[in-house]
């Protein structure tokens, strides 16, 4: 998986990770893939629905979510 996303990144592909979160909101994924993701810079959150459209927003180059969020990369 790592490598395919490293690959995906390399030929230009914006990589945005949802993590997944259990039904009470715990979270229910390997944050060491987590970090590795993020640290190959690719946006990597886990959110509620909720707060899904705006963080989204921020993933896209150039955007500004609703809520005034901005990215922010792992670097």
């Amino acid at each position: 998986m790592l490598a395919r996303i490293a690959a995906l990144k390399q030929s230009g592909v914006n990589v945005i990770v949802l993590l997944a979160l259990s039904d009470d909101g715990h979270p229910g994924y390997d944050s060491n893939h987590a970090e590795k993701i993020a640290a190959m810079d690719s946006l990597v959150f886990a959110c509620t629905p909720d707060q899904f459209p705006d963080l989204l927003a921020t993933a896209l180059p150039g955007r500004t979510s609703s809520s005034g969020l901005q990215r922010r990369t792992s670097r």
